[in-house]
This record gives C-alpha cells, sequence and structure tokens, in this order.
C-alpha cells in the first residue's frame, strides 16, 4: 500500500503491449505539478497529463476507433511499491466526431481493470 506522504517519481502510460510509453512522467528531480512531460511523437499533439487534479488524468484528442485496446499505467514511487492499473479502452463509432476530448482516468491505489467505452 502507498504512504499518504510518499512521492509520485515516474509515471508510464503504454497502449497494449508496446515497448516505448505513449507518455511518460518524470518527478524524479521535481515535484509531480514540476514534473517534465514525454509524450510519444503519435501523441506529441494530442495527449495531455492533468496532475493537479483529483484523480489524475491523461486526455487524448481526437480519440481514433484504431487506438482502442488495452492501456497500461505504472506509477512509481520513491519509498511505496510501484502500481500499476489496467484500462481497457472501447471507441465506439469514429470516436473522435463523437467525444473531441477523451480522458483517461487513473485513481491512485487501483489494481483492477477499468472498462472505458467512448
Amino acid at each position: 500500500m502507498t504512504s499518504v506522504d510518499d512521492e509520485v517519481t515516474l509515471i508510464l502510460w503504454h497502449r497494449d503491449d508496446s515497448g516505448s510509453p505513449l507518455y511518460s512522467i518524470d518527478a524524479r528531480d521535481a515535484a509531480l505539478h514540476n514534473a517534465r512531460h514525454f509524450p510519444s511523437i503519435n501523441m506529441s499533439s494530442r495527449a495531455y497529463f492533468n496532475a493537479s487534479g483529483s484523480p489524475t488524468v491523461l486526455r487524448i484528442d481526437g480519440i481514433r476507433k484504431s487506438e482502442e485496446g488495452m492501456y497500461r499505467c505504472r506509477v512509481e514511487y520513491r519509498r511505496s511499491r510501484t502500481e500499476t492499473t489496467d484500462i481497457l479502452l472501447t471507441v465506439i463509432g469514429n470516436g473522435c466526431h463523437c467525444f473531441p476530448n477523451t480522458e483517461i482516468y487513473y485513481e491512485e491505489g487501483t489494481y483492477r481493470e477499468h472498462p472505458v467505452m467512448i
């Protein structure tokens, strides 16, 4: 279990079993709200991560049917165990015309699979 006073050091978002993350947040040298953000080349103009809210949010603009699948969020802490959450994203229709701003939510401390339908 994560300690309330522990700090997030790294957040990695992956799609399916891809080797490189589609979005990462590096807070090893700064607080989470000042962390460095690294969207992948394919997501650089469409993905945004908001760590100031609760829960934290990864927003993907213009989601596409071809982007549905399993997404994994891995959160590393300074002292606590790493947490991983799997999210099944299902896009209904063509996606980008129905919901131009799609948010994938992650709540700290969850280990179960979260289905998200868009």
